[in-house]
């Protein structure tokens, strides 16, 4: 098989949901947005505005939007589901490799180690709280319990058939090296490990000290055999490829990718609803207890894609750029696409949820209003599937990851 020397980005293809109502002219949708108010339009009828302005037809007026109501979800005593961009409380993790850098960020977190926030979670091993609006004190499970495909999108029914809100989103401070690890895919997840996901996920570097690095795949020449010889004898590092990385780069990690951040880095993450994880050398740490943390040497050599030899980083790929605000394409895969989103001073993003997808946006430099949210560095806000009509600004410019699964 032949080695693989550049990184997976997923193939090209993407979905611009992006509308620019300054510079489109779009009067349909200037109407909405002003006379309707975002979360009062149900996804049906979003559709059939959607379908009415690709063939010139005029929309109903809202004297008789009533009519196109019924496909609203009920949420709680019959009532229709109020949908609004979701902030949530984050769930803090004391792994050994962390430290106390997400205060730089300005987070108020626990005494102690701190080495992951969970910003968006629903998984079993933590699960955030909403902390605005409606549905303030409402876990995110209950909300894909109550509102289903109207939170998480048709693309994911997948994950609803599983019980499962499909992704997760961390920030990771690596202030020491992370373990030498892989993450089986959704088959052997699902063979191996009950009702939990694969992983795959992808990284932003939010800040970087001088020298640090992450490792990605193997050296080439290395295969099952002699890599399984080189864990007993404890001479790993030869078949570990060694990335530099900065401040602003991303990588993107597949499942049985093997992989480490090493330390000096703080990350964001965007990756499958998943907590396996599969070690195969942990620098000889030790737990609160004074023991060596497990490590999962034949799980990992079942799963490690040993044809990723030495891949190198893709660059982000230019999307659009209009009125002062740039897309760029960072990592698609069949379970997400993550794009870099810069907005000029003043600029507006303006974009619409039809159904098919959840969107996540998080703010990494500067500050932003998502809808009437003010979102600031770094925060995430996650915006319903049947959410409709949506906008993002900023008045002094601001850099953004969007998260979605259009097709």
């Amino acid at each position: 098989m032949q080695a693989a020397r550049t990184q997976q980005c997923g193939p090209s293809r993407h979905h611009d949901s992006g509308i620019n109502f300054e510079h489109a002219n779009d009067s349909y949708f200037k109407y909405i947005l002003n006379n309707w108010g975002v979360w009062t339009i149900p996804s049906g009828f979003l559709h059939l505005i959607w379908s009415c302005r690709r063939s010139g037809i005029s929309f109903p007026s809202p004297a008789n939007r009533a009519a196109y109501t019924a496909d609203m979800v009920v949420f709680d005593e019959g009532r229709m589901a109020k949908l609004y961009p979701l902030m949530f409380s984050p769930v803090f993790k004391d792994y050994p490799w962390g430290g106390r850098n997400l205060e730089k960020l300005g987070r108020d977190i626990p005494d102690g180690i701190v080495a992951e926030s969970w910003e968006i979670a629903g998984h079993n091993n933590g699960v955030t709280i909403v902390s605005n609006g409606e549905y303030a004190g409402k876990p995110l499970t209950a909300l894909i319990s109550g509102l289903g495909s109207d939170l998480v999108g048709s693309n994911y029914a997948w994950a609803l058939e599983r019980g499962k809100f499909p992704l997760l989103i961390k920030i990771l401070d690596a202030n020491q090296p992370l373990s030498v690890q892989v993450h089986p895919n959704d088959t052997y997840a699902l063979e191996n490990e009950g009702n939990e996901l694969g992983k795959t996920e992808m990284w932003v570097v939010l800040n970087a000290k001088p020298g640090a690095e992450v490792i990605l795949g193997v050296t080439k020449g290395t295969t099952l055999e002699s890599f399984r010889e080189a864990i007993a004898a404890g001479r790993l590092d030869s078949y570990l490829h060694h990335v530099p990385v900065k401040t602003g780069d991303h990588i993107c990690v597949p499942a049985g990718s093997l992989h480490a951040i090493m330390g000096g880095s703080l990350i964001a993450e965007i990756q499958q609803n998943s907590d396996t994880t599969y070690r195969v050398y942990d620098w000889n740490r030790v737990d609160a207890d004074g023991q060596p943390r497990s490590l999962h040497v034949d799980q990992a050599l079942d799963v490690i894609n040993f044809a990723q030899v030495e891949p190198e980083l893709c660059p982000p790929k230019p999307l659009s750029k209009n009125g002062g605000v740039s897309r760029w394409l960072l990592c698609q895969n069949e379970y997400f696409t993550v794009e870099r989103v810069t907005l000029e001073p003043k600029a507006v993003f303006a974009g619409i949820c039809t159904g098919d997808s959840l969107e996540i946006w998080g703010v990494i430099d500067g500050s932003a209003m998502v809808n009437d949210l003010l979102v600031n560095a770094v925060q995430f806000t996650l915006l319903p599937a049947a959410l409709g009509v949506f906008t993002v600004r900023s008045e002094d410019g601001a850099t953004l990851l969007r998260v979605h699964h259009h097709c």
